[in-house]
């Protein structure tokens, strides 16, 4: 689950996420991308993605931080390129 967070906040939604059992959230403020891990019915931020191994929030917000200086479709190849390695 991947939540962008635009208006409004998650808090709410994220209780119904776990509800449903959604093993993973990532959330986007619209500035920082954190990572959460459903744990014992509860999510607890978590620093890599378990579900996409290697995948971190760390990169993944220096790239987005970059996006403002290189342009999107510089920023999309430096993620796809980094994911590669």
């Amino acid at each position: 689950m991947v939540e962008v967070e635009l208006t409004s906040s998650t808090i709410a939604k994220m209780k119904l996420f776990a509800a449903m059992q959604v093993p993973e959230v990532w959330h986007h403020d619209g500035e920082c991308l954190t990572m959460y891990r459903l744990v014992d019915s509860q999510y607890r931020e978590i620093d890599s993605s378990v579900e996409l191994p290697g995948l971190d929030s760390a990169r993944i917000n220096a790239i987005l931080l970059r996006r403002h200086t290189l342009g999107e479709t510089k920023s999309i190849k430096e993620f796809r390129q980094s994911i590669s390695d």
